[in-house]
């Protein structure tokens, strides 16, 4: 149950939102969900590695009453973050509560407990639920044993604020005029409970122009526009780890309300709007801080932002000055500035956040990112050196433990943001660029051996490795020195090897091209034409081969390729074959 404190900068007791927003069948929320799920992964286990992109309220029966996590609620307990806010100079534990709707596998109707409207049961501030898990994914449900366990602290809970989640992209079946029509009456529920309510206009990366547009003229209703509430805008990631709700339970002191900016099949903007302020009524009615979370801003739909300002202009809602933000958990984009706000509101900070646009923030964000890899591609070099690699060639395994990169805070940043199979990509790139700078080294040490051994005098010029090393020099050549140096020895003689193979391929080609006698002469001189038109090939073979005459025509063909083995002694015998001068056939 959370306790409040003056602005001290010491950790406080902790705060609970409550995240809320279009739940329920496909009816109600069309073919996909405003990014509530997403919003709370993002903000509760944000690095890469832990971020799962999908979260489903379809469950089997079993699932519903038998596992801890769901315990027989429409709500998750997602579990605590310590929020550190270097603006306010003030630290806070933040528990969030995710208040959803859950779909039998078999019926597609609503499981049993969710007879009670969404705005008035999501728009509680009192919630109870004996050892219940702390939410992972969805994987978890029937292997809790599996995943870390967290229980809620007493089992229960004290909502502090909401953060009402409205989708500001386009979404099948969910016109913003149905989103903003559930979010007024459930913004106008959760104003009532006098707690701080926003408003999170999520899925900002993907938003319809419409979505914003209906959005604003739901904050802008008289219901709402008093109110004041404020508005970001999101988009979409997480992993594993139990952690359960302490004591089982958790008093919730703010409501975040998502809406789903994005265009979605099957949800028109409309449907969203209207339970949007079914449920932002009942959460304003609780008198807890309420926000609207206008999701998926990095896919908004314009149509779903105005849907989203519709909403808030409603009378309804335009009285509570329902906070706005534009968020995106995807692109990870405004989360923090969200919850920080709402945070600001349930503890009356006098200094509020500064907030900034989507498309600034998103802009930040993206220079983040490109200054972690930078800094992480940085110490990749200084632990990996290109110059030495040859003597530090470790293995991933090694640069991580024994080397240390994964003591590097530039490392641990890295993996948070773009993941450890994103780190290990960028290790192997950095190995494959060494590779390349000292693989160009070994292109000039066969260029040397080409420059000393050219195969166009090869038969003058046969050396063999040790003289090649010590009395034509090879041994001082600095390129000869540096592909050692990398390669070793054994690899600079199995070079030397293959271009002395490739100059005696030359040589026996062309050899043979000029000195093979045509096998007209053979037959005339060793057999005579008269015999040769009545013989098989097998007798006249027998024939050539025991003729006195067969080693004068082909004993230098047989000997060709020692002669042209640098071991040969016969550095002058090419001269002297006597068939030389038969034409070719």
């Amino acid at each position: 149950m959370s306790s409040k404190s003056s602005q001290s900068g010491n950790v406080r007791d902790t705060i609970t939102i409550a995240v809320i927003g279009v739940s329920g069948t496909e009816r109600v929320k069309g073919a996909i969900g405003v990014g509530k799920s997403l919003l709370c992964n993002r903000f509760i286990r944000g690095d890469y590695d832990s971020f799962q992109m999908e979260h489903s309220s379809i469950l089997s029966q079993a699932d519903f009453s038998g596992s801890p996590v769901v315990n027989n609620d429409h709500w998750l307990y997602w579990g605590e973050a310590l929020l550190n806010s270097d603006d306010l100079y003030a630290t806070a534990s933040v528990r969030l509560i995710e208040q959803t709707e859950f779909v039998d596998d078999e019926t597609f109707e609503a499981l049993a407990g969710a007879g009670e409207e969404y705005s008035k049961r999501a728009t509680r501030t009192r919630l109870e639920s004996a050892d219940k898990l702390m939410y992972i994914c969805k994987e978890q449900l029937g292997l809790e044993a599996e995943f870390a366990h967290q229980t809620l602290p007493e089992g229960r809970c004290c909502v502090d604020g909401f953060v009402y989640v409205y989708d500001i992209s386009a979404v099948d079946g969910r016109p913003f005029q149905m989103q903003s029509d559930f979010a007024l009456v459930t913004l106008q529920t959760a104003l009532k409970t006098k707690k701080p309510v926003m408003i999170a206009a999520s899925k900002a990366d993907i938003a319809d122009e419409s979505g914003r547009k209906a959005l604003q003229r739901l904050l802008s209703r008289k219901e709402l526009k008093s109110a004041n509430i404020p508005m970001e805008q999101l988009g979409l990631e997480a992993e594993f780890a139990h952690q359960t709700l302490p004591e089982g339970r958790c008093c919730v002191d703010g409501f975040v309300y998502v809406y789903d900016i994005s265009a979605v099949d099957g949800r028109p903007f409309q449907m969203q709007s209207d339970f949007a302020l079914v449920t932002l009524q009942t959460a304003l009615k609780t008198k807890k801080p309420v926000m609207i979370a206008a999701s998926k801003a990095d896919i908004a739909d314009e149509s779903g932002r105005k849907a989203l300002q519709r909403l808030l202009s409603r009378k309804e809602l335009k009285s509570a000055n329902i906070p706005m933000v534009e968020v995106s958990a995807f692109a990870n984009v405004n989360v923090t500035s969200l919850f920080a706000l709402m945070t600001a509101l349930i503890e009356k900070w006098k200094v509020k956040p500064k907030m900034c646009s989507f498309g600034d923030a998103l802009s930040q964000q993206r220079k983040h990112e490109r200054e972690i890899c930078e800094r992480y591609v940085a110490v990749l070099r200084e632990l990996m050196p290109i110059e030495s690699w040859p003597q530090r060639r470790p293995t991933w395994a090694k640069l991580l433990n024994r080397i240390g990169l994964a003591r590097h805070l530039a490392y641990t940043h890295f993996v948070y943001v773009f993941g450890r199979a994103e780190a290990k990509k960028l290790y192997q790139k950095h190995v494959n660029e060494a590779r390349e700078f000292w693989m160009q080294r070994s292109e000039r040490y066969v260029a040397v051996l080409r420059e000393l051994m050219p195969i166009e005098s090869w038969p003058q010029r046969r050396p063999t490795w040790a003289k090649l090393l010590n009395r034509i020099g090879l041994a001082r050549h600095l390129a000869y020195t540096h592909f050692v140096y990398v390669f070793g020895r054994a690899e600079a003689k199995k070079l030397y090897q293959k271009h002395v193979n490739e100059a005696r391929e030359f040589w026996m080609q062309r050899r043979l091209q000029t000195q093979t006698p045509r096998l007209t002469h053979v037959f005339a001189d060793l057999i005579g034409a008269e015999r040769v038109r009545t013989m098989k090939w097998a007798d006249a073979k027998e024939a050539i081969c025991s003729h006195p005459l067969f080693d004068e025509y082909f004993q230098p063909l047989g000997t060709l390729a020692a002669d042209l083995d640098p071991s040969s002694p016969q550095a002058e015998s090419f001269g002297s074959f006597k068939i030389c001068d038969q034409p070719v056939i």
